[in-house]
């Protein structure tokens, strides 16, 4: 399993949790083997911990952190040959060393495997809006050279579906299955139930600070609330876009007096 990003990091949010719950659900049925970044996202320290070799994470799950040095073609196709795994999973579409490379060390292993490839949101239209052209000039090379000739695609919703009949065309394998739930071991024998006042809600945002989540549009409904209505808007996440956030910013200080955030 290829990913820029996974634990101890959480900075890069939903794929990193999506990958984690797989592992954590089918570890008793398949060994796995995660090639992943030495740092997380945006950070410029690595992990205090050794690069370059496998880590267990639990049972039946090794973590392999790579130095940026070591992000190489041939170093991804050694790792293929030695293991020999039945699939390579890839998460993301747009990262050189975690996608592109991948995929590339693979095509010219002398073990080709089955490949899976999982978007986790990065052909919607809100994630495409983002350095569109780019993405879509990408996108263009990637069907004409025929990267993923012979990919299945992993999508975990309808419109994610959709969207690789789009850009990926149809000429490929595409599965629609939902990301696996996370497993908790919780009782509800004390579990408190909040409650309810009457003329009042509360709302909470929980993601990363970037365009695709669209928080800056919440907070635009926010200025739309009735005055009547006692409203707590409770943002958490890590802040991915910096001038994104300071336009958040300006329209929460334009939020009415009974709109709090």
């Amino acid at each position: 399993m290829f990913i820029d990003w996974f634990l101890p990091g959480y900075k890069a949010g939903g794929p990193v949790r999506s990958l984690i719950n797989m592992i954590e659900q089918l570890h008793n049925d398949f060994i796995f083997y995660v090639v992943t970044s030495d740092r997380d996202y945006q950070e410029t320290q690595p992990y205090e911990m050794e690069a370059d070799i496998w880590h267990e994470h639990i049972s039946n799950c090794h973590v392999m952190y790579v130095s940026p040095q070591n992000i190489r073609i041939s170093n991804f196709r050694n790792v293929i040959r030695t293991l020999r795994p039945d699939f390579v999973h890839i998460n993301g579409i747009y990262s050189r060393g975690f996608s592109i490379l991948p995929l590339l060390a693979n095509y010219w292993s002398r073990h080709k495997q089955h490949v899976v490839v999982s978007p986790r949101g990065m052909l919607s239209e809100h994630a495409l809006d983002q350095k569109s052209i780019r993405k879509k000039t990408f996108l263009f090379l990637a069907r004409m050279s025929g990267l993923y000739r012979g990919v299945r695609f992993h999508a975990t919703a309808a419109d994610e579906y959709a969207a690789c009949s789009k850009w990926i065309r149809k000429y490929e394998s595409i599965i629609l299955a939902e990301n696996m739930p996370r497993l908790l071991n919780v009782s509800t024998k004390n579990r408190l139930t909040p409650e309810k006042n009457s003329g009042t809600l509360k709302l909470l945002f929980l993601g990363r600070i970037s365009p695709e989540k669209n928080l800056k549009f919440a907070l635009e409904m926010l200025l739309k609330m009735d005055a009547s209505t006692q409203t707590e808007f409770s943002i958490y996440g890590a802040i991915g876009n910096n001038e994104y956030w300071e336009e958040c910013k300006q329209v929460m200080s334009q939020l009415p007096v009974n709109v709090k955030a």
